[in-house]
């Protein structure tokens, strides 16, 4: 399957409704905004993926969408996102800030929302994706990036786990 296909399959199941949760996918937008002088990154995530995965790696379960939601979650997960996600922009690694999470209508999954600033008109951005990577051999992590001059779509997987664009 190539990305076409992830992405319309993807976006059909949100669509509907109806989340193909047997397949394993996530989704992250990435857009450098240049008026702002920042990196915004969007990333849509399964709860449940998400926390078998940061239990795995060894942090308290966060509980996410619960009545025992753990006092730190947000912590927790801006820590898992920024150890599996991360951006090298002309050399230099982008320090995020987290912004904050939104649950989806069916607390099936969430966007996470981070942003990095100071990002003066870049040349070369190298995007590193390992999201759940860890956890299921068919982890499939959609990145679309997009700018005033660029958009681009990427596919990372256990094969490619980081890729570069050229602005």
């Amino acid at each position: 399957m190539n990305l076409l296909s992830f992405m319309i399959l993807f976006t059909a199941s949100l669509l509907s409704g109806q989340l193909l949760h047997d397949f394993h996918l996530s989704k992250t937008e990435v857009h450098y905004n240049e008026e702002n002088e920042s990196l915004e990154i969007s990333l849509h995530i399964f709860i449940d993926d998400l926390e078998l995965a940061m239990i795995q790696s060894g942090m308290e379960n966060p509980n996410f969408s619960t009545s025992k939601e753990h006092i730190k979650a947000d912590s927790l997960l801006g820590a898992y996102l920024t150890h599996h996600f991360s951006v090298i922009v002309d050399g230099q690694k982008v320090v995020f800030d987290f912004l904050g999470k939104e649950y989806g209508e069916d607390l099936t999954a969430f966007w996470c929302y981070l942003e990095g600033q100071n990002i003066t008109s870049p040349k070369k951005i190298k995007l590193q994706n390992r999201l759940l990577l860890d956890l299921f051999d068919d982890q499939k992590n959609v990145v679309a990036f997009t700018s005033a001059k660029k958009k681009e779509f990427m596919l990372f997987d256990h094969k490619k786990q980081e890729a570069t664009i050229n602005l």
